[in-house]
């Protein structure tokens, strides 16, 4: 069960206080038992008051060790809990860091305020053609992109943003890339969270699609032939170039 810092001091108070009482009652109480039957035989009533002081500090003694005991084994449950606590911070650190360096993407941590990075990945460094090193002490998210005022713009209006530009690599080179970044708050310091992917692979596909795509209609062109879709679901007709040039038609007029 929790307790609170108030709770634990009343409950101290509590045990000072029903100490006190029950030390006073056993003194005063003592005292009028000894001299109510001993107060003829002096010699007697000095032992008895020498066993009641011994019997006073022997009680008091194993009282002080219990609560002593009991602290001590609370002190250790808290000692416990803190290497648990601190076991679990480390492991959860090290497993989003370990995350944080595997991810395939470019990822930052960057000081809002100075656009300084603060952490990248091994990816960024792959991606970039930088080491570690140079984005950490050299380089700003300035110097990663081709128009500084664009990205000063997305990055002032603090909100999650997917956005495609380009990036500039080692070298001046540079390439496409779709980024993801978000600001938060931490420790009282503004940072931002960025993801960057390499879109070159993705442009190239789509460029060799449409080309191919533009191959195809330029045969059926000089071969005179054509091809028509018939989609069931909507019951529409999509016609090839080719086979509006066969019927003599435009794309413009119904077939």
């Amino acid at each position: 069960m929790k307790t609170t810092p108030q709770s634990r001091r009343k409950s101290i108070i509590q045990l000072v206080v029903l100490y006190a009482v029950m030390s006073g009652a056993w003194i005063f109480l003592s005292d009028i038992l000894l001299t109510a039957f001993f107060s003829a035989n002096v010699e007697q009533f000095k032992e008895y008051s020498i066993l009641k002081g011994l019997f006073f500090v022997g009680t008091t003694s194993g009282m002080f060790y219990f609560f002593c005991m009991k602290w001590q084994r609370h002190l250790e449950r808290v000692e416990t809990n803190l290497e648990l606590n601190a076991l679990e911070v480390v492991t959860g650190k090290t497993k989003y860091a370990r995350i944080f360096e595997v991810a395939n993407e470019a990822l930052f941590i960057i000081d809002r305020d100075t656009l300084k990075f603060l952490e990248v990945n091994e990816s960024a460094c792959v991606m970039y053609g930088y080491i570690k090193n140079d984005f950490l002490h050299s380089l700003s998210v300035l110097d990663m992109t081709i128009n500084p005022e664009s990205s000063i713009k997305s990055i002032n209006s603090e909100t999650i943003r997917v956005e495609y530009a380009l990036h500039k690599k080692i070298e001046r080179r540079s390439f496409s890339g779709r980024y993801f970044t978000h600001v938060f708050l931490t420790d009282d310091q503004r940072l931002i969270a960025a993801s960057v992917r390499n879109m070159t692979t993705h442009y190239e596909l789509v460029n060799s699609l449409k080309s191919n795509e533009q191959k195809y209609i330029d045969a059926q062109l000089m071969g005179n032939v054509g091809n028509w879709t018939w989609d069931l679901r909507t019951q529409s007709v999509i016609w090839s170039p080719g086979l509006y040039k066969i019927y003599g038609i435009t794309p413009t007029e119904l077939p």
